[in-house]
């Protein structure tokens, strides 16, 4: 059975990237976000998942929940998965989930971190297939064990970041 991953805040630079390797690594997903468009939801819009505006009727039994950072327990959407007895995941607990099958790379610095993993994307995949989860809304998945490096990135750096979503 496919898992479908049910992310709320789907276009968050962070959250789409993750949204799109998930993706590619054969889950069924979606999400919710705001209806106004922002420059992440290309690339979803691209891959055929599907964006939805919030609505707690849009929560089916037999998703996994992937919370953006911005959203409280409070959201209707939280509400309604925690009645459904969901499982939900934090992104940056999801993130570490993932993380634990890949060999990672983290970026960090105050400039340059974008460009940078998109380099590093770009040469390690000339060597190995290669996954990559970068701060602009971009990732790639590739299947384990063909895939030899996960790197993810973000825009911000804070501690609990360091180490998984730089």
């Amino acid at each position: 059975m496919t898992e479908t991953d049910y992310f709320i805040g789907i276009k968050g630079s962070g959250m789409s990237s993750l949204a799109l390797i998930l993706h590619d690594l054969g889950h069924q997903v979606l999400g919710s976000d705001i209806t106004q468009y922002t420059f992440t939801q290309k690339g979803l819009a691209d891959a055929g998942i599907e964006m939805l505006p919030f609505d707690p009727a849009n929560l089916k039994a037999g998703y996994t929940v992937i919370l953006g950072n911005s959203f409280t327990d409070e959201h209707p959407e939280v509400v309604r998965a925690k009645e459904l007895g969901l499982p939900i995941y934090r992104y940056h607990e999801y993130l570490g989930k993932l993380l634990n099958d890949y060999t990672s790379i983290g970026v960090a610095g105050a400039h340059g971190k974008t460009s940078t993993t998109g380099l590093l994307a770009h040469t390690l995949g000339g060597i190995a297939k290669t996954s990559y989860l970068i701060g602009d809304g971009s990732g790639k998945g590739s299947r384990i064990p063909s895939s030899s490096f996960l790197k993810p990135t973000s825009t911000g750096v804070t501690s609990w970041r360091t180490t998984l979503t730089i």
